[in-house]
């Protein structure tokens, strides 16, 4: 329970995100360029039943299986072959849930989506995470102001 206690706070400061209030952000279009990562079940519409599986040949050789769930603090996670455990590559907190997954196959970066709502005040949050599939590190965190990107 305690590893999602700090994202939680976090996101509902505000704090360890980078602020985009702008739909011309230059994320915000590398994000919408990005070849969208299907959902395992895609006619689920409730957020809290959605996950996503899938594996991306890299271009060093091995593969790396993308996965998330839409359960409770659940986490975005890459598996490289040639690790034992998993890596987070994005965590949302509870009560914000994993909304899309894209990648940018020229630059190896995953963008992992999180829509939901802050625990304190009930306000509609939208996190983005950046993923270096290369680095095998979360890049950047973004809050996204609302209305910018549409509820996925």
């Amino acid at each position: 329970m305690h590893r999602y206690l700090l994202p939680l706070v976090l996101a509902t400061l505000g704090c360890g995100y980078q602020s985009i209030s702008t739909p011309t952000h230059t994320v915000i279009s590398a994000f919408q360029a990005a070849t969208l990562i299907p959902m395992t079940n895609p006619s689920i519409t409730d957020q809290t039943k959605r996950a996503w599986d899938h594996t991306i040949q890299l271009p060093t050789g091995g593969t790396a299986r993308v996965t998330a769930s839409g359960w409770i603090g659940g986490d975005f996670s890459v598996q490289y072959s040639d690790e034992s455990g998993p890596r987070v590559a994005g965590r949302p907190g509870d009560y914000v849930y994993p909304s899309a997954i894209r990648l940018d196959s020229s630059k190896q970066v995953l963008y992992c989506l999180a829509q939901g709502y802050r625990p304190i005040g009930n306000t509609p949050v939208t996190l983005l995470f950046l993923f270096d599939l290369q680095r095998r590190e979360i890049i950047k965190s973004y809050d996204i102001k609302k209305g910018i990107l549409p509820n996925f």
